[in-house]
Protein backbone atom coordinates (compact mmCIF):
# COMPACT_ATOMS: atom_id res chain seq x y z
CA UNK A 1 0.00 0.00 0.00
CA UNK A 2 1.39 3.63 -1.03
CA UNK A 3 0.74 6.44 1.40
CA UNK A 4 -0.25 9.73 0.74
CA UNK A 5 3.22 11.02 1.75
CA UNK A 6 5.04 9.45 -0.64
CA UNK A 7 2.96 10.45 -3.44
CA UNK A 8 0.66 13.47 -3.02
CA UNK A 9 1.72 16.72 -4.13
CA UNK A 10 3.02 18.83 -0.86
CA UNK A 11 0.63 20.45 1.00
CA UNK A 12 0.95 21.72 4.59
CA UNK A 13 -2.09 19.77 7.19
CA UNK A 14 -2.32 15.98 6.36
CA UNK A 15 -6.05 15.13 8.25
CA UNK A 16 -4.47 12.24 10.15
CA UNK A 17 -1.78 14.03 11.67
CA UNK A 18 -4.32 17.04 12.26
CA UNK A 19 -7.09 14.51 13.83
CA UNK A 20 -4.80 13.23 15.96
CA UNK A 21 -3.32 16.49 17.15
CA UNK A 22 -7.02 17.57 17.78
CA UNK A 23 -7.98 14.18 19.83
CA UNK A 24 -4.28 14.72 21.87
CA UNK A 25 -5.62 18.23 22.71
CA UNK A 26 -9.14 17.44 23.28
CA UNK A 27 -7.98 14.59 25.66
CA UNK A 28 -5.95 17.28 27.57
CA UNK A 29 -8.76 19.21 28.37
CA UNK A 30 -11.09 16.73 29.49
CA UNK A 31 -8.43 15.58 31.95
CA UNK A 32 -7.90 18.80 33.53
CA UNK A 33 -12.06 20.04 33.14
CA UNK A 34 -12.12 17.13 35.70
CA UNK A 35 -9.40 17.91 37.96
CA UNK A 36 -10.65 21.34 37.73
CA UNK A 37 -13.81 20.33 38.88
CA UNK A 38 -12.68 17.99 41.55
CA UNK A 39 -10.20 20.85 42.93
CA UNK A 40 -13.52 23.21 43.28
CA UNK A 41 -16.57 21.37 43.52
CA UNK A 42 -16.29 17.82 44.52
CA UNK A 43 -13.11 16.34 45.61
CA UNK A 44 -15.04 12.81 45.19
CA UNK A 45 -15.51 13.64 41.49
CA UNK A 46 -12.81 10.90 39.98
CA UNK A 47 -10.11 12.69 37.28
CA UNK A 48 -8.83 10.28 34.59
CA UNK A 49 -6.84 10.72 31.32
CA UNK A 50 -5.59 8.40 28.40
CA UNK A 51 -2.02 10.27 28.07
CA UNK A 52 -1.71 12.45 25.03
CA UNK A 53 1.16 14.26 25.48
CA UNK A 54 3.78 11.55 24.48
CA UNK A 55 1.69 11.41 21.29
CA UNK A 56 2.27 15.34 20.54
CA UNK A 57 5.50 14.39 21.20
CA UNK A 58 5.97 11.35 18.68
CA UNK A 59 4.00 13.43 16.16
CA UNK A 60 6.74 16.24 16.63
CA UNK A 61 9.29 13.74 15.60
CA UNK A 62 7.63 12.02 12.90
CA UNK A 63 6.96 15.45 10.86
CA UNK A 64 10.53 16.82 11.73
CA UNK A 65 12.27 13.48 9.74
CA UNK A 66 9.38 13.97 6.99
CA UNK A 67 10.41 16.97 6.24
CA UNK A 68 13.81 16.95 6.69
CA UNK A 69 14.95 16.38 3.20
CA UNK A 70 13.75 19.32 1.87
CA UNK A 71 14.71 21.57 4.68
CA UNK A 72 18.26 19.97 3.73
CA UNK A 73 17.94 20.60 0.22
CA UNK A 74 17.94 24.91 1.71
CA UNK A 75 21.43 26.70 1.98
CA UNK A 76 21.53 27.03 6.21
CA UNK A 77 18.14 24.51 6.23
CA UNK A 78 18.98 24.50 9.99
CA UNK A 79 17.88 28.28 10.11
CA UNK A 80 14.38 27.70 8.11
CA UNK A 81 14.17 24.81 10.21
CA UNK A 82 13.78 26.95 13.19
CA UNK A 83 12.27 30.02 12.30
CA UNK A 84 9.79 27.77 11.20
CA UNK A 85 9.45 26.03 14.67
CA UNK A 86 9.60 29.38 16.24
CA UNK A 87 6.72 31.36 14.27
CA UNK A 88 4.32 28.94 15.37
CA UNK A 89 4.82 28.12 18.50
CA UNK A 90 6.52 31.40 20.75
CA UNK A 91 4.11 34.55 19.91
CA UNK A 92 0.89 32.30 21.11
CA UNK A 93 2.66 30.61 24.30
CA UNK A 94 4.13 34.07 24.82
CA UNK A 95 0.74 35.72 24.49
CA UNK A 96 -0.70 33.09 26.86
CA UNK A 97 2.12 33.15 29.71
CA UNK A 98 1.69 36.92 29.64
CA UNK A 99 -2.37 36.52 29.71
CA UNK A 100 -1.34 34.37 32.47
CA UNK A 101 0.78 36.98 34.53
CA UNK A 102 -1.43 39.63 34.25
CA UNK A 103 -4.03 37.41 35.60
CA UNK A 104 -1.84 36.50 38.73
CA UNK A 105 -1.40 40.34 39.15
CA UNK A 106 -5.07 40.78 39.19
CA UNK A 107 -7.06 37.92 40.62
CA UNK A 108 -4.30 36.17 42.45
CA UNK A 109 -7.13 34.15 44.71
CA UNK A 110 -8.51 32.74 41.00
CA UNK A 111 -5.16 31.44 39.93
CA UNK A 112 -3.74 28.74 42.28
CA UNK A 113 -0.48 26.58 42.55
CA UNK A 114 1.32 30.04 40.92
CA UNK A 115 3.35 33.24 42.25
CA UNK A 116 4.71 35.79 41.55
CA UNK A 117 8.24 34.31 41.30
CA UNK A 118 10.43 36.51 38.65
CA UNK A 119 13.27 34.34 38.54
CA UNK A 120 10.50 31.43 36.97
CA UNK A 121 8.86 34.21 35.49
CA UNK A 122 11.99 35.48 33.01
CA UNK A 123 13.11 31.84 32.40
CA UNK A 124 9.41 30.93 31.51
CA UNK A 125 9.56 33.57 28.90
CA UNK A 126 12.81 31.75 27.38
CA UNK A 127 11.44 28.27 27.79
CA UNK A 128 14.30 27.10 30.10
CA UNK A 129 13.53 25.17 32.84
CA UNK A 130 13.14 26.44 36.52
CA UNK A 131 11.03 25.39 39.61
CA UNK A 132 7.47 26.74 40.09
CA UNK A 133 6.13 27.16 43.58
CA UNK A 134 4.86 23.54 43.78
CA UNK A 135 8.82 22.36 43.77
CA UNK A 136 8.03 21.35 39.82
CA UNK A 137 10.19 22.20 37.07
CA UNK A 138 7.22 23.77 34.70
CA UNK A 139 7.05 27.20 33.58
CA UNK A 140 4.52 29.90 34.71
CA UNK A 141 1.99 28.88 32.77
CA UNK A 142 2.11 25.13 33.82
CA UNK A 143 0.87 23.23 31.08
CA UNK A 144 4.28 24.80 29.04
CA UNK A 145 6.34 22.05 30.42
CA UNK A 146 5.85 20.01 27.35
CA UNK A 147 7.01 22.82 25.48
CA UNK A 148 10.85 22.45 27.35
CA UNK A 149 10.99 19.78 25.61
CA UNK A 150 9.86 20.65 22.49
CA UNK A 151 12.38 23.24 22.69
CA UNK A 152 15.04 20.71 23.41
CA UNK A 153 14.40 18.70 20.55
CA UNK A 154 14.06 21.19 18.35
CA UNK A 155 17.65 22.50 19.11
CA UNK A 156 18.92 18.77 18.99
CA UNK A 157 17.52 18.85 15.26
CA UNK A 158 18.66 21.54 14.25
CA UNK A 159 21.90 21.29 15.21
CA UNK A 160 21.40 17.72 12.57
CA UNK A 161 20.99 20.04 10.27
CA UNK A 162 23.71 22.62 10.82
CA UNK A 163 26.61 20.29 11.04
CA UNK A 164 27.49 18.92 7.37
CA UNK A 165 27.57 15.56 6.27
CA UNK A 166 25.37 14.79 9.35
CA UNK A 167 22.44 12.55 9.03
CA UNK A 168 19.96 14.44 11.14
CA UNK A 169 17.68 10.88 11.96
CA UNK A 170 20.57 9.31 13.21
CA UNK A 171 22.13 12.48 14.96
CA UNK A 172 18.96 13.31 16.48
CA UNK A 173 17.97 9.59 17.82
CA UNK A 174 21.39 8.73 18.88
CA UNK A 175 21.49 12.21 21.30
CA UNK A 176 17.77 11.71 22.58
CA UNK A 177 18.33 8.16 23.28
CA UNK A 178 21.29 8.82 25.08
CA UNK A 179 19.77 11.68 27.61
CA UNK A 180 16.61 9.07 28.32
CA UNK A 181 19.36 6.88 29.16
CA UNK A 182 20.75 9.45 31.54
CA UNK A 183 17.60 9.40 33.70
CA UNK A 184 19.00 6.53 35.23
CA UNK A 185 22.17 8.49 36.75
CA UNK A 186 19.92 11.61 37.72
CA UNK A 187 19.75 11.77 41.15
CA UNK A 188 16.00 12.44 43.25
CA UNK A 189 16.97 15.88 43.58
CA UNK A 190 18.27 17.05 40.71
CA UNK A 191 18.49 20.95 39.27
CA UNK A 192 16.25 22.04 36.76
CA UNK A 193 18.77 21.45 33.47
CA UNK A 194 18.60 17.97 34.53
CA UNK A 195 14.79 17.99 33.15
CA UNK A 196 15.90 16.48 30.05
CA UNK A 197 17.42 13.29 31.23
CA UNK A 198 13.96 11.37 30.73
CA UNK A 199 12.49 8.60 29.29
CA UNK A 200 9.60 10.66 27.84
CA UNK A 201 12.27 11.68 25.03
CA UNK A 202 12.24 8.51 23.21
CA UNK A 203 8.76 9.09 22.26
CA UNK A 204 10.30 12.10 19.68
CA UNK A 205 12.85 9.45 18.49
CA UNK A 206 9.72 6.53 18.21
CA UNK A 207 7.89 9.17 15.73
CA UNK A 208 11.30 9.63 14.12
CA UNK A 209 11.55 6.07 13.28
CA UNK A 210 7.73 5.54 11.98
CA UNK A 211 8.92 8.97 9.85
CA UNK A 212 11.72 7.40 8.09
CA UNK A 213 9.40 4.10 7.57
CA UNK A 214 7.19 6.89 5.70
CA UNK A 215 9.91 7.66 3.44
CA UNK A 216 11.60 4.59 2.79
CA UNK A 217 8.96 2.07 3.23
CA UNK A 218 11.22 -0.66 4.14
CA UNK A 219 9.57 -2.91 7.21
CA UNK A 220 13.06 -4.58 8.60
CA UNK A 221 14.83 -1.21 9.56
CA UNK A 222 10.84 0.08 11.09
CA UNK A 223 10.38 -3.39 13.26
CA UNK A 224 14.33 -3.12 14.04
CA UNK A 225 14.18 0.77 15.39
CA UNK A 226 10.77 0.15 17.64
CA UNK A 227 12.28 -2.51 18.94
CA UNK A 228 15.52 -0.59 20.10
CA UNK A 229 13.04 2.21 21.21
CA UNK A 230 10.85 -0.22 23.17
CA UNK A 231 14.26 -1.94 25.11
CA UNK A 232 15.53 0.88 25.86
CA UNK A 233 12.88 2.56 27.56
CA UNK A 234 11.96 -1.15 29.16
CA UNK A 235 15.82 -0.37 30.23
CA UNK A 236 14.99 3.09 31.56
CA UNK A 237 12.53 1.21 33.94
CA UNK A 238 14.75 -1.03 35.55
CA UNK A 239 15.71 0.74 38.64
CA UNK A 240 11.96 0.97 39.72
CA UNK A 241 10.64 -2.05 38.22
CA UNK A 242 9.44 -2.36 34.86
CA UNK A 243 6.15 -0.29 34.10
CA UNK A 244 3.96 -2.36 31.72
CA UNK A 245 1.47 0.40 31.34
CA UNK A 246 4.47 2.75 30.27
CA UNK A 247 5.34 0.01 27.44
CA UNK A 248 1.75 -0.62 26.02
CA UNK A 249 1.56 3.72 25.87
CA UNK A 250 4.92 3.00 23.45
CA UNK A 251 3.31 0.70 21.44
CA UNK A 252 0.13 1.89 20.81
CA UNK A 253 1.25 5.26 20.39
CA UNK A 254 3.41 4.57 17.73
CA UNK A 255 0.41 2.14 16.65
CA UNK A 256 -1.67 4.87 16.36
CA UNK A 257 0.77 6.86 14.03
CA UNK A 258 1.26 3.83 11.48
CA UNK A 259 -2.10 3.51 11.26
CA UNK A 260 -2.95 7.29 10.51
CA UNK A 261 0.33 7.13 7.93
CA UNK A 262 -1.49 4.25 5.94
CA UNK A 263 -5.02 5.72 5.93
CA UNK A 264 -4.33 9.22 5.29
CA UNK A 265 -5.21 8.23 1.22
CA UNK A 266 -9.09 7.68 2.60
CA UNK A 267 -8.85 10.04 5.38
CA UNK A 268 -7.70 13.32 2.81
CA UNK A 269 -10.94 11.82 0.51
CA UNK A 270 -13.44 11.32 3.11
CA UNK A 271 -12.34 12.79 6.34
CA UNK A 272 -14.43 16.18 6.66
CA UNK A 273 -12.24 19.39 6.55
CA UNK A 274 -13.14 20.93 9.69
CA UNK A 275 -10.98 18.03 11.07
CA UNK A 276 -7.83 20.11 9.75
CA UNK A 277 -9.46 23.29 11.15
CA UNK A 278 -9.86 21.75 14.71
CA UNK A 279 -6.11 20.25 14.31
CA UNK A 280 -5.01 23.66 13.85
CA UNK A 281 -6.26 24.92 16.74
CA UNK A 282 -5.06 22.29 18.84
CA UNK A 283 -1.92 24.51 19.99
CA UNK A 284 -4.61 27.50 21.23
CA UNK A 285 -6.78 24.78 22.93
CA UNK A 286 -3.77 23.49 24.53
CA UNK A 287 -2.71 27.10 25.48
CA UNK A 288 -6.07 28.52 26.15
CA UNK A 289 -7.75 25.85 28.30
CA UNK A 290 -6.00 26.45 31.92
CA UNK A 291 -6.89 29.82 31.84
CA UNK A 292 -10.49 29.32 30.51
CA UNK A 293 -11.56 26.08 31.68
CA UNK A 294 -11.36 26.70 35.70
CA UNK A 295 -13.89 29.73 35.29
CA UNK A 296 -16.81 26.86 35.19
CA UNK A 297 -16.50 25.30 38.33
CA UNK A 298 -15.72 29.13 39.91
CA UNK A 299 -18.98 30.07 38.40
CA UNK A 300 -21.29 27.44 38.95
CA UNK A 301 -20.06 27.43 42.89
CA UNK A 302 -21.44 30.76 43.40
CA UNK A 303 -24.26 30.46 41.96
CA UNK A 304 -24.74 27.14 43.90
CA UNK A 305 -24.58 24.57 41.43
CA UNK A 306 -21.87 21.86 42.29
CA UNK A 307 -22.22 19.40 39.93
CA UNK A 308 -19.00 18.23 38.08
CA UNK A 309 -20.26 16.70 35.63
CA UNK A 310 -21.61 19.64 33.92
CA UNK A 311 -18.91 21.62 35.27
CA UNK A 312 -16.36 19.26 33.16
CA UNK A 313 -18.70 19.52 29.61
CA UNK A 314 -19.05 23.06 30.06
CA UNK A 315 -15.24 23.44 30.17
CA UNK A 316 -14.34 21.62 27.37
CA UNK A 317 -17.11 23.33 25.38
CA UNK A 318 -15.64 26.48 26.60
CA UNK A 319 -12.42 25.98 26.18
CA UNK A 320 -13.50 24.98 22.58
CA UNK A 321 -14.68 27.79 21.69
CA UNK A 322 -12.23 29.91 22.70
CA UNK A 323 -9.68 28.30 21.23
CA UNK A 324 -11.39 28.14 17.81
CA UNK A 325 -12.00 32.11 18.19
CA UNK A 326 -8.27 32.56 19.19
CA UNK A 327 -6.84 30.51 16.35
CA UNK A 328 -9.08 32.52 14.14
CA UNK A 329 -8.26 36.31 15.00
CA UNK A 330 -4.98 36.02 16.85
CA UNK A 331 -2.60 32.72 16.44
CA UNK A 332 -3.79 32.41 12.28
CA UNK A 333 -3.34 36.07 11.42
CA UNK A 334 -0.01 36.27 13.58
CA UNK A 335 1.23 33.26 12.14
CA UNK A 336 1.07 34.39 8.60
CA UNK A 337 2.17 37.78 9.16
CA UNK A 338 5.20 36.81 10.30
CA UNK A 339 5.75 34.16 7.55
CA UNK A 340 5.31 37.08 5.19
CA UNK A 341 7.53 39.39 7.59
CA UNK A 342 10.21 36.65 8.03
CA UNK A 343 9.50 34.70 4.56
CA UNK A 344 8.77 31.51 6.58
CA UNK A 345 12.39 31.25 7.03
CA UNK A 346 13.03 30.95 3.24
CA UNK A 347 16.11 30.28 2.23
CA UNK A 348 17.67 29.41 -1.51
CA UNK A 349 17.83 26.32 -2.54
CA UNK A 350 20.98 24.13 -3.35
CA UNK A 351 20.91 23.95 -6.98
CA UNK A 352 22.26 19.53 -6.46
CA UNK A 353 19.01 18.15 -5.28
CA UNK A 354 15.37 18.68 -5.90
CA UNK A 355 13.24 18.74 -3.05
CA UNK A 356 11.22 15.91 -1.46
CA UNK A 357 7.04 15.75 -1.85
CA UNK A 358 7.03 15.49 1.49
CA UNK A 359 8.63 18.88 1.83
CA UNK A 360 6.15 20.56 4.63
CA UNK A 361 4.20 17.35 5.69
CA UNK A 362 1.86 18.65 8.86
CA UNK A 363 3.75 22.15 8.95
CA UNK A 364 6.49 20.96 11.23
CA UNK A 365 5.17 21.53 14.59
CA UNK A 366 3.40 19.04 16.67
CA UNK A 367 1.36 20.31 19.51
CA UNK A 368 1.69 19.29 22.92
CA UNK A 369 -0.85 17.66 25.34
CA UNK A 370 -0.77 15.25 28.70
CA UNK A 371 -3.21 12.68 30.54
CA UNK A 372 -2.85 9.24 31.98
CA UNK A 373 -2.36 8.15 35.42
CA UNK A 374 1.66 8.37 35.54
CA UNK A 375 4.00 10.42 36.82
CA UNK A 376 3.89 12.46 34.17
CA UNK A 377 -0.15 12.70 34.30
CA UNK A 378 -0.64 13.31 37.21
CA UNK A 379 2.64 16.57 36.85
CA UNK A 380 0.56 18.02 34.26
CA UNK A 381 -2.50 17.69 36.37
CA UNK A 382 -0.64 19.64 39.05
CA UNK A 383 0.11 22.36 36.29
CA UNK A 384 -3.09 22.41 34.34
CA UNK A 385 -4.68 23.66 37.62
CA UNK A 386 -3.16 27.07 37.37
Amino acid sequence: MTSSLETAAPKKRFKGLQGLRFFAAVSVVAHHSMFYAHERLDDGFPVWGIGAVELFFAISGFVAVVSSRSVRDRVDGWKYYVVRRGIRILPMYWLATTVKLITLFALPAAVLHAELNWGNIGLSYFLLPSENIDGTIAPLLGVAWTLLYEAFFTIVFMLALLVPRVNPFWFSGIVLSLFALGSLFRPEDYSPFAVYFDPILLYFVIGMVIGRFAQSRRVRPLLLGLAVVVALHVVTDLPGGVNLEQQIRLVVIAGLLIGVMFAEPWLDKHAPNILVHLGNASFSLYLIHPIVAPVVPEVLNIIGLQWPILSTILSVLGALVAALILYRFVENPVTLFLQRKLRYGTIPRKPARAPSDAADVGGGEARRTETGETDHARRIARHGSR
